[in-house]
């Protein structure tokens, strides 16, 4: 049986006895349905599933940025799961749902989430005398550290591909210090076709 399932909107099986005893050796998770029927391999998640998914955190997002007391906390939650949903729609469907290298509203907040997955970031603040949440400036947001990498230039590598100075760029020209909601509301244009939803 092939190791690489196809992507998209689909249940994979593969028939009973000999391949479901090779899929469970190699810890694939099959789960045997009856003694003639299929088992399953694996359940993808269709895009429209991802789109939805951050359309859903987006709104969450929106209904803690209002004016009042509201606490940094609850505001990085949903955007932390936005993003992460906006970075798996772009990786794990072919082609890329939104193109990223025409997109630089997508460019920037890769890089901030990749600072937010992985070094703790929590990349928004209150802005002075308004009553929203603005993206920080790049100068707060943590970066990796060098001396966690090797030494050698493979090393070197690593270390300039995790700290993303192009990214970080296209983030303090696009969104550093705007509003958050902003870009998030542009990409939901975009994307709630992609969840079967009318944009607008």
């Amino acid at each position: 049986m092939p190791s690489d399932l196809p992507r998209g909107p689909a249940v994979h099986t593969v028939a009973t006895g000999e391949a479901a005893r090779s899929y469970r050796k190699a810890g694939a998770g099959v789960m045997k349905l009856g003694a003639r029927g299929p088992a399953i391999v694996a359940l993808s998640m269709p895009l429209p599933w991802m789109a939805e998914g951050f359309l859903r955190t987006v709104q969450r997002f929106e209904e803690v940025d209002v004016p009042g007391p509201v606490e940094t906390r609850d505001a990085c939650i949903p955007l932390f799961e936005a993003l992460s949903w906006l970075v798996a729609i772009n990786e794990t469907h072919e082609p890329p749902a939104l193109d990223e290298k025409n997109n630089q509203d997508v460019r920037a907040l890769r890089f901030i989430r990749n600072r937010q997955q992985h070094h703790k970031a929590a990349p928004i603040r209150r802005g002075q005398d308004v009553d929203q949440f603005i993206w920080a400036s790049a100068a707060t947001i943590p970066e990796p550290r060098r001396d966690a990498y090797d030494e050698d230039e493979q090393g070197q590598r690593e270390y300039e591909r995790h700290l993303d100075k192009k990214g970080e760029r296209v983030y303090t020209s696009k969104l550093a210090d705007k509003p958050v909601r902003e870009v998030l509301g542009r990409l939901a244009q975009r994307i709630a076709p992609l969840a079967g939803r009318k944009s607008g």
